[in-house]
């Protein structure tokens, strides 16, 4: 099972640090005080729904990227918490798991929360989940980015499903690195993201797989198999 790496992509190009022909042109929203990349070649186009920042969509590769803005009547974490009395509470993460849940035919692929940024200090909140949408098996990958405990910004990467590592770089000889990103099927079945590249951009490929592994820390030893000597 993979998954494409371009929401990590994205998510490095909000802290600053990935390939300038990866993502766009930068966009300001002067009135969230907020500005990021979005994926190169893809258009703005003009929506309206509530929270709303931004909608970018590349009619080719049938993606859709909307970033909104979610406020909350009260402090939230992204993962489980003691409120006043003692008693565990869901985070923000773990709702939206809940929602998942009740949806027919959605299967939550991998979940995590990460550090951004070029600190380390923005703490974000992953979820990648295979759906289907209007007879066509999508996949979403949302990006919680914590502003502050009442205040996310959320990063929507709409894209079709589907298992491509065995198909875009054998066909076109471009290169292609393959890295753990957790785990499904309640922590058993490991999961992979394909970081995939132009040609002769190895060296940028392998800084973009280091980074995301030293951040992550995904891979563990195999309990099936013993430690090489």
């Amino acid at each position: 099972m993979r998954v494409s790496s371009l929401f990590f992509v994205f998510l490095l190009a909000i802290a600053g640090v990935a390939k300038a022909d990866l993502v766009g042109d930068l966009f300001r929203s002067p009135a969230t005080g907020i500005a990021f990349r979005p994926p190169a070649d893809s258009v703005r186009v003009n929506a309206a729904a509530p929270g709303l920042i931004a909608e970018f969509d590349d009619a080719d590769r049938h993606w859709v990227l909307k970033v909104t803005s979610v406020s909350l009547p009260h402090p939230l974490p992204l993962n489980e918490y003691k409120d006043q009395y003692g008693q565990s509470r869901d985070g923000l993460l773990d709702q939206q798991v809940a929602q998942l849940r009740e949806q027919t035919g959605a299967e939550m692929v991998a979940r995590d929360v990460v550090h951004i940024g070029a600190l380390g200090h923005t703490e974000a909140g992953t979820l990648v989940i295979r759906c289907t949408q209007n007879a066509q098996r999508r996949l979403v990958q949302q990006g919680f980015v914590r502003a502050n405990d009442q205040l996310y910004y959320v990063i929507e990467l709409n894209t079709p499903a589907g298992d491509n590592s065995q198909v875009f770089s054998p066909t076109t000889g471009f290169p292609a690195i393959n890295v753990p990103m957790g785990y499904s099927r309640g922590g058993t079945l490991p999961v992979g993201m394909t970081f995939y590249g132009r040609a002769w951009s190895e060296a940028q490929l392998i800084r973009l797989a280091y980074a995301y592994e030293q951040a992550t820390r995904h891979r563990r030893p195999p309990v099936s198999t013993p430690p090489l000597r």
